[in-house]
C-alpha cells in the first residue's frame, strides 16, 4: 500500500481498470487505477463506493480530516 500512488479500492471490479473520480464540492478530478477491494460492508452500509488514498483523496476532496466527500465515479475505457 502506497500512500502516495493515485489509485483506489472498489469492491465488485476487475483490478488495474481506471477511473475518473469527480469531487461534487471542489469540481477537481483525478485519475486512479484499482488495485484492492474495498471499502468493507459497513462503509458500504453508509454510502462509500469507492475508497481513495490519501494523496488521491486530496486532489479531488481536499482536506483529509472531512474523511468522506461526495463524488462520481466513471470508469475510462
Amino acid at each position: 500500500y502506497n500512500e502516495q500512488a493515485m489509485t483506489c479500492a472498489v469492491r465488485s471490479r476487475a483490478f488495474g481498470t481506471h477511473y475518473l473520480v469527480y469531487g461534487h464540492e471542489t469540481g477537481r478530478s483525478v485519475i486512479v487505477r484499482h488495485n484492492d477491494f474495498g471499502p468493507g460492508h459497513g462503509p458500504t452500509r453508509k454510502g462509500v463506493v469507492v475508497d481513495l488514498t490519501p494523496r488521491a483523496f486530496k486532489e479531488v476532496c481536499g482536506d483529509l480530516k472531512q474523511g468522506k466527500c461526495s463524488v462520481s465515479v466513471q470508469e475510462v475505457k
